[in-house]
């Protein structure tokens, strides 16, 4: 999600969260953002449903594409299994 879409969405994830819940925010200039993202995929696999798991594949690929646009260097690698794969 964009930073407008989710500070203005009031069903997004920063606006459900609690005041005083402990938040943990990956911005796509940071080179290992996409990686975590991913990461996170593949360690989700039978703890959130497939569609969150998806919807985070899909932000993982625009932090790949807009680090592209910004030219601010190298995209590290995607693990080997895709999220289409996991969810099967």
């Amino acid at each position: 999600m964009r930073k407008q879409q989710e500070l203005t969405d009031p069903t997004s994830c920063l606006n459900r969260a609690q005041s005083d819940e402990p938040l943990f925010v990956l911005r796509a200039k940071d080179p290992l953002a996409s990686m975590a993202v991913r990461h996170w995929i593949t360690m989700a696999l039978g703890v959130h449903e497939d569609e969150k798991r998806k919807e985070a594949h899909g932000i993982a690929a625009s932090m790949d594409e807009w680090r592209l646009k910004w030219r601010l260097g190298h995209v590290p690698d995607a693990p080997a299994e895709d999220v289409d794969e996991a969810a099967s």
